[in-house]
């Protein structure tokens, strides 16, 4: 662990705990899902740079963001404490900083506490790719004080994270979580809905609310504007094991033409290689935006599907995306397309059964 690294960024840091023992999340006691780290990026990412940049400029650079990130660890330590490197990457009029940048911290399944850098540090005078490091404590678990406690840390869903430290009493407790029900992830793909935005805190993406109710592994390949359908992209995400994919890049087709030329061929492309791993198609949400246009992109979606059903394809489903909301519509958005974190609840109670009645019939 390099110390000297930590005492020079935060030298006047305002956590003054004596006993306070720092240690860098590469240790065999902490699980990372749905991000890693790379050495030769210096940061850590979604999916190789490699295969990103010759997808599109835009999931070359949200390849970095680290939507769906999620350190899980067990400790009996009295507090948490957090200290993060980050790089500036704006802000957004639509999504609060804790959504955009902070952690997420649930203890024993509830969430205690956001960590994000203070505006009050001059955060919009910084410039892109500037150095951002913030830090924060955690005092308040009297009540789990001589307990073991499991933890979990959601990643920023916009920004890059190039160092993550974590403080725990010295002498306590670090170990190994306990093992997920669910061990092979769910692959999501699809617009800034599934990367996360507009949620207010990380885990309230709906993703990662799933991640949680499922007890799954997750990765989150959503890339706000970026996703197209493009064929690389299914060459990707058919090498990598999973246990299910939901296919949901509806929202950033550029064209209605667009999402014809490409929304079965991406299956199809899939299929060779997975070739019966279930597939759950999904059309955009926020259908009363534009009633006309979201319809028509629906038909295409359900389209793949039952093409895919009278080809004999036993493994594939179809959500309505005016389902996913239901009723609660006009109470679940941000800015009329972004869902706020009431839409991804009621977003991920919808797809809960599926995916839950799904994993089980895998074991």
């Amino acid at each position: 662990m390099d110390i000297t690294k930590i005492d020079k960024n935060f030298a006047n840091s305002e956590i003054t705990r004596s006993d306070i023992e720092w240690h860098q999340i590469n240790q065999d006691a902490f699980e990372l899902t749905g991000v890693y780290y790379s050495e030769k990026d210096g940061q850590y990412l979604r999916l190789p740079k490699e295969i990103a940049d010759n997808v599109n400029e835009g999931v070359s650079h949200l390849c970095t963001h680290t939507s769906g990130g999620r350190l899980r660890f067990r400790t009996n330590s009295p507090f948490f404490a957090l200290r993060v490197e980050q790089r500036y990457d704006g802000v957004m009029t639509n999504m609060t900083l804790m959504g955009s940048a902070g952690f997420s911290l649930y203890v024993n399944g509830e969430f205690v506490k956001c960590f994000a850098p203070l505006l009050s540090t001059n955060l919009y005078a910084k410039k892109a790719q500037e150095p951002v490091f913030y830090e924060g404590l955690f005092e308040n678990f009297p009540k789990h004080l001589n307990q073991t406690l499991d933890c979990e840390l959601f990643f920023p869903l916009y920004y890059n994270v190039h160092d993550v430290y974590i403080g725990l009493q010295k002498g306590c407790e670090l170990s190994k979580p306990k093992p997920l029900t669910h061990q092979d992830q769910i692959i999501f793909y699809g617009s800034s809905i599934t990367q996360g935005g507009c949620a207010t805190q990380p885990g309230n993406g709906y993703t990662n609310i799933l991640a949680r109710m499922l007890d799954a592994k997750v990765l989150n390949l959503g890339f706000s504007g970026s996703c197209r359908g493009e064929q690389l992209m299914a060459e990707y995400i058919s090498s990598l094991p999973h246990s299910v994919f939901v296919l949901d890049y509806d929202h950033n087709a550029p064209t209605l033409q667009h999402l014809k030329d490409t929304h079965y061929a991406f299956y199809k492309k899939y299929r060779e290689v997975c070739k019966d791993t279930p597939i759950i198609f999904i059309s955009k949400p926020d259908y009363n935006k534009n009633p006309k246009i979201c319809d028509k992109h629906r038909r295409v979606v359900k389209q793949t599907y039952v093409k895919a059903l009278a080809e004999g394809d036993k493994n594939v489903y179809y959500v309505d995306g005016r389902t996913l909301m239901g009723k609660d519509y006009f109470y679940c958005f941000v800015d009329t397309t972004h869902p706020n974190d009431f839409g991804f609840y009621k977003m991920a109670k919808r797809l809960y059964p599926i995916l839950n009645k799904l994993l089980n019939k895998e074991n």
